[in-house]
């Protein structure tokens, strides 16, 4: 997951911030997912709601939602992807 984020990070620079589609709000945090893929804030939230892991606001109020075969990654995340330094974590993976 981590070396998926760096990939996802480092790419995110090289490219336009539009890689990363804002879905919406929701529980105090703004979502995020990858722009080509097709869905929606209520996908997110349900995948977000069936999280075991606690979530703690201090860690940031940005995830992104990354979705790739049989795995939901959430990154949270202090700032946005598009600074010199992004400061995240990733919160969860479910395969």
């Amino acid at each position: 997951a981590a070396l998926l984020m760096f990939f996802m990070m480092y790419k995110v620079k090289g490219e336009n911030i539009d890689y990363f589609t804002l879905q919406g709000s929701y529980d105090g945090y703004t979502f995020y997912s990858v722009g080509h893929d097709k869905t929606h804030l209520t996908d997110i939230v349900e995948a977000y709601s069936e999280m075991s892991n606690e979530i703690h606001k201090q860690n940031g109020k940005i995830i992104y939602y990354i979705r790739v075969p049989n795995t939901n990654i959430f990154v949270q995340c202090l700032n946005q992807l598009d600074i010199a330094e992004p400061k995240c974590i990733s919160i969860k993976e479910r395969y």
